[in-house]
């Protein structure tokens, strides 16, 4: 469903985004990463345990975690600032 949340992507616009992904991730590597053959672009995605809420009624703490978790691994990833699923 669209109200509900599983998944944590960082859309990267590297040529090198698989590496970029990849690097020094030892203990976050993504679940799924989607590559573009024609530029190296990707989209790196990490799969959650336990889905959660994105409904104008959730908890305001689980997306506001998720938020910052994601902000995380898109810095670390130097992933695109202006993505929005």
């Amino acid at each position: 469903p669209r109200n509900v949340s599983d998944l944590l992507v960082v859309d990267i616009d590297d040529e090198n985004a698989r590496a970029m992904a990849l690097w020094e991730h030892a203990h976050m590597l993504p679940n799924v990463l989607v590559e573009n053959p024609a530029n190296g672009h990707a989209h790196a995605v990490w799969a959650l345990a336990t889905p959660f809420s994105r409904t104008e009624y959730a908890r305001r703490k689980p997306l506001a975690f998720a938020a910052a978790v994601t902000e995380g691994l898109r810095r670390s990833c130097e992933g695109d600032k202006g993505y929005s699923g």
